[in-house]
């Protein structure tokens, strides 16, 4: 419902119907899409310009949304998130100011830019001067490559790179109530105590994200506790990470590829002898997880191992639990979620005890000596 951007990606439903738990699943590539301040004209403001277009009637817009199929939401408990956010959000106020501008007389027509490089404070509470500014028509501009310009009127809608600091505030404003800077390329890892480094590290997209859905003691995480809010937020960052994965390896094809990789080996085995047949394409190495290489070389790790070893003996299926003692225990600091809403715990709970299971066969010998394990 507050959420400034679209979500541009196939949302499959389907899966929920039942009595299961609720899962969020999508099809493709997750895009996050912003429009200009004012609607086209006949239509209905949505997204970000609910912030800035016809605020008079701003509730009665974002219940419109919602107050279908049966479904009735709280007038005064949007009035109050909204109120929230006009205060804490630098984000919000920073659209509310452009609202006024657009209100005053005798302006001329201007753009909002978002910015994509982070000043000096970047672990400061955002300011509204150091995440954006109003540009006026015929003023300076200087962008830099993630910067985000929202066109005034009849703009067309643009993605938001997912290297741009505000690209998660700007889809869950309730899960970032100040507007707070998301991954960016200038974090940077500190060194332990004791150590030193002549040279700066560069945090990873998948550090910060890892980082993110960790409970820290003493700590109270909103978005830990966001329920269904959660799941899109997590999927979210995993498209980000796959995404980032693959455009560096697009990005860096000639210090991966050789005469196999490059696919003259592939293309002669097809029978491909033209070499006018034989077009680019982007190789996935073996380290990419899922990719063809990857399961390739596990088919062959599988093939030698029985090679030497002989068949398998058993083939073990290890299921999961929700009612296991160590997630029920976790999740009595949570009273209010079910374990549907935190499968990062469930994860590294089944994670830890399929390790567990391993090591109990290795070391245990239930069914004899452990020549060899397949995962």
């Amino acid at each position: 419902m507050f959420a400034m951007t679209s979500l541009g990606t196939e949302i499959d439903d389907t899966i929920n119907k039942g009595r299961g738990p609720y899962v969020f699943k999508v099809s493709g590539r997750i895009y996050h899409w912003i429009g200009s301040m004012c609607p086209a004209l006949d239509k209905r403001p949505k997204f970000l310009q609910l912030y800035i277009y016809d605020t008079a009637t701003e509730v009665d817009n974002r219940l419109e949304h919602f107050n279908k199929n049966g479904k009735r939401l709280k007038r005064e408990i949007v009035e109050k998130i909204k109120e929230i956010l006009d205060t804490h959000n630098e984000l919000v106020r920073l659209f509310r100011t452009a609202r006024d501008k657009m209100q005053e007389s005798n302006i001329p027509d201007f753009k909002l830019k978002l910015f994509g490089v982070v000043g000096s404070k970047q672990h400061d509470l955002p300011t509204g001067d150091s995440i954006g500014a109003i540009v006026f028509e015929g003023g300076p501009d200087v962008s830099t490559e993630y910067d985000v310009v929202i066109e005034k009127r009849d703009g067309q809608p643009q993605q938001i790179d997912k290297l741009n600091p505000h690209y998660m505030s700007l889809h869950f404003p309730l899960l970032f109530i100040h507007g707070e800077l998301g991954y960016h390329l200038g974090l940077k890892l500190l060194d332990k105590a004791g150590e030193t480094s002549d040279k700066e590290k560069q945090m990873s997209m998948k550090m910060y994200y890892a980082y993110q859905l960790y409970d820290r003691h003493q700590q109270y995480s909103l978005l830990l506790r966001a329920g269904r809010l959660f799941q899109e937020y997590v999927v979210t960052a995993y498209c980000s990470i796959e995404q980032q994965r693959l455009d560096y390896i697009r990005n860096n094809q000639k210090d991966i590829r050789n005469e196999y990789m490059a696919g003259l080996y592939d293309a002669l085995s097809r029978g491909d002898v033209d070499g006018s047949d034989v077009g680019s394409r982007t190789i996935l190495p073996a380290s990419f997880t899922g990719g063809p290489r990857y399961m390739y070389n596990h088919y062959l790790d599988a093939l030698a191992i029985c090679r030497v070893h002989g068949n398998p003996s058993f083939f073990i299926t290890f299921t999961c639990n929700v009612g296991w003692p160590e997630i029920e225990a976790y999740m009595q600091d949570y009273p209010e979620l079910t374990t549907a809403d935190r499968p990062d715990v469930v994860d590294r709970v089944f994670e830890r005890k399929i390790h567990d299971l391993v090591t109990f066969l290795r070391q245990s010998r239930p069914f004899g000596d452990v020549e060899a394990v397949l995962q």
